[in-house]
């Protein structure tokens, strides 16, 4: 059993929303279909690329814990102190 689907509602300037119609009927499609079908493949591109982005920067050492600074950041992030002791 899956979960139910959410709602979500958006609005468009009319000159947009005509235009999105019309691709929808292009594509043999209504208006929420295309809307969820290209929606669910933003998100999808979205999640890859924060993944892929997180796996790249792993080896940076950065925490975004940056607290201690204030006004701009270091070009650099603070040292790791954690093998000093």
């Amino acid at each position: 059993m899956s979960l139910p689907r959410k709602d979500i509602r958006a609005k468009l300037d009319p000159d947009m929303y005509e235009a999105f119609a019309q691709i929808a009927s292009l594509e043999g499609l209504q208006l929420c279909d295309l809307l969820e079908r290209e929606l669910v493949a933003f998100i999808a591109r979205r999640v890859h690329d924060a993944r892929l982005l997180a796996a790249g920067t792993t080896r940076l050492r950065i925490t975004g814990n940056f607290r201690e600074f204030q006004g701009v950041l270091p070009l650099t992030p603070p040292p790791d102190e954690s093998n000093t002791r």
